[in-house]
């Protein structure tokens, strides 16, 4: 059996990407789901729940009242547009092909 190696590269990239502060928590859920936390340093952390759990890292840019995704980012089998809209109810998405949804608005937590 291999030691964990606490330097490994993915550790690493993990741990001082969730230093920083969350500016936006939220979580969308219909039979599968996606968490996202929005960070200060302009990263997110994608948790993708369908068949198997998967976690992804990116960047991500805000325009006025948009988040504009620089990685991708999946609900499911199907990839969010690149442009979410931030409104009172929540972040509005819009998945590019219908996955059980064709878009929602993830409630900000």
């Amino acid at each position: 059996m291999k030691d964990f190696d606490f330097f490994s590269r993915p550790y690493l990239y993990d741990l001082f990407n969730n230093l920083s502060p969350v500016v936006y928590f939220t979580e969308y859920y219909w039979e599968e789901g996606i968490y996202l936390e929005f960070r200060e340093n302009m990263t997110f952390k994608a948790i993708n729940s369908d068949f198997e759990s998967e976690i992804s890292y990116g960047n991500y840019e805000v325009k006025d009242s948009l988040i504009i995704l620089k990685d991708d980012v999946y609900f499911g089998m199907s990839k969010m547009k690149d442009t979410l809209v931030i409104q009172d109810e929540g972040i509005k998405f819009v998945l590019e092909k219908p996955w059980r949804v064709s878009s929602g608005v993830l409630p900000i937590k």
